[in-house]
């Protein structure tokens, strides 16, 4: 439904390559470069996030605010060329929030919802963050920063107070030791129930008349 809206767009990507033997993770770094020369000039802002994962303005209500602060904060400095996210680890070992198991809320999967305690410590910037990019001020883009800039560009690190990377997923080594890590919680996410949860219906309802099974 999302590609035929024209909203999503899903490429092959079968690599006839063992994967984390003659390649990293199926050719990631290749899949990221695809993506950046292929929205370039086409798009002012590229997110290279994974799907488990979300930059989420702290201050702000949507990227377009959060973009005019980013630049306003930095005087507009053109040399810009890609924004850098914290990444925090919302494991999905924690415990559901319990206010969402309670509220019709529950009724919907929605990790942005029913994980709300993150590993207090967030990453430094290259380890483990991710980007907003500005295509063409970028030769080469990596998982977690800029490999190379386009000459006179450069990264500009984004304070977490303003924004950071909200990343849900289980222990990063296996396990379940990182439950046992230093957490906070963290409800920011919850700022957009309401309009999520109706968009989710919204999309719901429109399969549901869609779908001949």
């Amino acid at each position: 439904m999302y590609v035929r809206a024209g909203i999503v767009t899903v490429l092959p990507w079968t690599l006839n390559i063992t994967s984390q033997k003659e390649i990293r993770t199926e050719g990631l770094f290749a899949a990221l470069n695809d993506c950046l020369y292929r929205t370039m000039y086409s798009f002012k802002y590229v997110l290279m996030i994974d799907l488990d994962e979300y930059i989420i303005p702290h201050i702000d209500s949507n990227y377009f605010q959060l973009i005019s602060r980013i630049n306003s904060v930095n005087n507009n400095d053109l040399r810009g060329g890609a924004y850098s996210f914290q990444n925090a680890f919302f494991y999905l070992l924690w415990p559901d929030d319990s206010n969402f198991t309670q509220s019709s809320m529950s009724s919907f999967d929605l990790s942005t919802l029913r994980k709300t305690r993150r590993k207090q410590k967030l990453h430094n910037h290259k380890q483990r963050s991710k980007l907003i990019v500005v295509p063409e001020r970028v030769v080469e883009v990596g998982n977690h920063f800029v490999w190379e800039f386009v000459p006179r560009y450069q990264m500009v690190n984004i304070a977490p107070r303003v924004a950071f990377l909200h990343h849900y997923r289980i222990c990063e080594y296996g396990g379940n030791e990182c439950v046992k890590s230093s957490s906070v919680v963290d409800k920011r996410a919850h700022f957009w129930s309401h309009s999520l949860i109706e968009t989710v219906e919204k999309m719901y309802k429109s399969y549901s008349q869609t779908c001949t099974i």
